[in-house]
C-alpha cells in the first residue's frame, strides 16, 4: 500500500543517519557520522532501498548495533540482535560465519534461539503449510537468479558475476540460462571466497579473534561475500 511504502522511505532515511551514529560510536570518533553518512548515500545499492522501500538499510542497522554491543561486551545481546536477521534467512546464515570462526559461542547461542523463537512465534498466526510455501517461493526466486537479467546485475553476489557476461539476454531474459560454464564458474567463485574465510580463520587465528582490527574485518568481509544470494 501507498502509506507503507511511504513509510518505509522515511524509516530507511532515519536508518542512514542512525547506522552513521553507530559507525562512529564503533571506531571511537576515528570515522565522523556525517563521513560513514555520506559514504552509505555513495553505495550503488542505496537508492534503490530509498526508492523501493527496500529492507536492506534495517539489516545493516541490525548488524552494525549487534557487533557494538559484542565489541562493548555484551554477547548475549549482541547475539539477539544478529539473531533478528532471521527475517532475512541468507543473511543471518551468512553473518552467522563470523561468531562461529571467532569461536565466541555466547553469540552463536543467542542468534540460534532468536532466530528458532522468531520462527516459532509465527506459529499460531500461520502455521506449517505458510512455511512450505515460503520455501517453494525461495525455490521459485533461485531459478529468477539466473535468469532475469534485472535480478542478475541487481544481486550483486559471486555467482552473479560470471552470469553478467557470460549469458546473452533479450528483453531481460536469458537466452540460454542453461549454459553450463556460468553456474560452474559462480558456484567455484563462492565456494573458493567461503573456504578460504573459513581456512584463513581456522588457521591463522588461534585464539578468539578480537571485534576489531584486521581479523574482525577480514571475517566481516568474507560473510558478506559469501551470502549465496
Amino acid at each position: 500500500p501507498q502509506r507503507a511504502y511511504r513509510l518505509a522511505q522515511i524509516v530507511n532515511l532515519i536508518l542512514t543517519f542512525a547506522i552513521g551514529f553507530l559507525v562512529w560510536k564503533l571506531t571511537h570518533g576515528r570515522v565522523w557520522a556525517s563521513v560513514a553518512v555520506g559514504f552509505l548515500m555513495l553505495f550503488p545499492g542505496y537508492n534503490g532501498a530509498i526508492s523501493l522501500g527496500q529492507n536492506s538499510l534495517l539489516s545493516l542497522a541490525l548488524l552494525t548495533l549487534g557487533w557494538l554491543l559484542m565489541s562493548r561486551g555484551r554477547p548475549w545481546l549482541g547475539g539477539v540482535v544478529w539473531g533478528l536477521l532471521a527475517f532475512k534467512p541468507v543473511w543471518a546464515v551468512s553473518f552467522f560465519l563470523v561468531p562461529l570462526l571467532m569461536r565466541r559461542w555466547r553469540v552463536c547461542v543467542a542468534m540460534l534461539l532468536t532466530g528458532l523463537a522468531l520462527a516459532l512465534l509465527t506459529l499460531p498466526w500461520v502455521g506449517w503449510q505458510t512455511w512450505l510455501d515460503w520455501l517453494t517461493m525461495g525455490r521459485a526466486a533461485t531459478a529468477h537468479y539466473a535468469t532475469d537479467e534485472p535480478w542478475i546485475f541487481l544481486s550483486r553476489d559471486l555467482q552473479g558475476i560470471p552470469r553478467r557476461w557470460l549469458l546473452d539476454f533479450d528483453d531481460g531474459i536469458a537466452t540460454n540460462p542453461d549454459r553450463p560454464l556460468p553456474n560452474i564458474l559462480g558456484l567455484i567463485l563462492w565456494l573458493t571466497v567461503t573456504a578460504l574465510t573459513v581456512f584463513a580463520a581456522l588457521w591463522r587465528w588461534r585464539r578468539p579473534a578480537a571485534f576489531s582490527g584486521p581479523p574482525a574485518a577480514f571475517l566481516l568481509l568474507g560473510a558478506w561475500l559469501s551470502c549465496f544470494h
